[in-house]
């Protein structure tokens, strides 16, 4: 069945909090979640894979705050580019 068959049947799961998720394992406040796509792309990628063993059918990418504007507030607005290719 392709997608648009299984969003008008029996609709699509979505994955949940990253944020939380990232906080959980280890990520402090202050810091860019994004920045872990650079930085610990494992820990990343594990979230995104239990959420698909759980039963997502859509996972999103780990860039909530890759924008210019978000990521200068860090200091990374340089590495937006990177930091985005490698989220997705």
């Amino acid at each position: 069945m392709g997608i648009i068959e299984k969003l008008k049947k029996e609709g699509l799961v979505f994955d949940g909090a990253m944020g939380t998720m990232l906080i959980r394992e280890g990520l402090k406040g202050g810091k860019a979640s994004e920045l872990w796509n650079l930085e610990k792309p494992e820990v990343v990628r594990n979230i995104h894979k239990s959420y698909f063993e759980a039963g997502s059918d859509v996972v999103t990418t780990n860039t909530f705050g890759g924008s210019p504007i978000k990521l200068s507030k860090v200091g990374l607005e340089r590495n937006v580019e990177e930091i985005n290719k490698i989220a997705v």
